[in-house]
């Protein structure tokens, strides 16, 4: 299983970011807020801060939730 720690990417900067980092970033991007979120992939608002700080890492199922709202933020 990867780890939250090991979800790495390089942002435009050169910068390496954690899965979690990236998460924040974009959702801060499109201005909605941990709860929102939360209710849009069906997890805890605390579930989410954990992810952007890297404590835990979301299951699969989560994790392409996530890339599916945060890619297209208008879907329900």
């Amino acid at each position: 299983m990867l780890t939250a720690e090991s979800r790495r990417t390089v942002s435009k900067e050169g910068r390496t970011m954690s899965f979690g980092e990236q998460l924040r970033k974009r959702r801060e991007e499109l201005g909605i807020s941990r709860a929102e979120l939360a209710d849009r992939l069906g997890v805890s608002r605390s579930a989410i801060g954990n992810y952007e700080t890297g404590v835990s890492a979301p299951k699969e199922e989560v994790l392409l939730l996530s890339l599916i709202h945060i890619s297209e933020p208008t879907r329900p």
